[in-house]
């Protein structure tokens, strides 16, 4: 069985990821396993990040994984392709907006170090993907397949990112957001203390 286990930013660096891992069931636990098994996906949602060293709040994968660090979600939107929800809710949650959005819901056990539980990720805020019309979904949708294997920064360059920038673009295009607000929360994540661990000293 391959699985998405740990959240290694080194490795880890586009929203189109890669199995790191092989598991096997334990002796005994064959029954358990596949159960476990049964709820592999292809979209992956982090438990915890480092945040002065993570590029990604989702990820997706060519093949249905099991994972640790990450665990596999599966969005359900009526009357939306279930590859083109993953590739939707994947280019936003990675956005500047969907970052605010997931370090809204952490458990704060750690600031800099937050963990995700399945509470937290279960009151994620994420648009009406089926409300915003076919041609909005099919935007980020491609927005997603032409920036999936490129590597995204840290999220403490992430104003200076080149593919978050372009990430915010599609969104903004999508929702019909303000681009200068969706620039004014990049500029100030990527200054945020619990990001960059780091005093704050301002924008430049």
């Amino acid at each position: 069985m391959l699985a998405l286990w740990d959240h290694k930013t080194d490795i880890t660096q586009s929203m189109l990821a890669r199995p790191d891992t092989h598991i096997a069931p334990k002796q005994g636990k064959q029954k358990a396993a596949v159960r476990l098994w049964g709820q592999r996906g292809t979209m992956l949602l982090p438990t915890r990040a480092r945040l002065n060293t993570v590029r990604m709040l989702s990820v997706r994968t060519t093949i249905s994984v099991l994972g640790s660090a990450w665990i596999p979600c599966h969005p359900q939107v009526d009357g939306i392709d279930n590859i083109m929800q993953e590739k939707n809710f994947c280019a936003y949650l990675n956005s500047s907006i969907g970052v605010l959005t997931m370090l809204g819901n952490r458990s704060i056990t750690e600031i800099s170090y937050p963990r995700f539980s399945m509470d937290d990720l279960r009151k994620l805020v994420v648009p009406d993907f089926a409300a915003i019309g076919e041609s909005a979904v099919q935007r980020l949708a491609l927005a997603y397949d032409a920036l999936c294997e490129r590597v995204l920064l840290p999220l403490p360059q992430m104003d200076a990112d080149p593919v978050r920038r372009e990430l915010d673009a599609a969104v903004c295009a999508a929702l019909d957001i303000d681009p200068e607000r969706v620039a004014t929360i990049r500029r100030h994540l990527a200054a945020e203390p619990s990001i960059t661990g780091k005093r704050y000293n301002g924008l430049s």
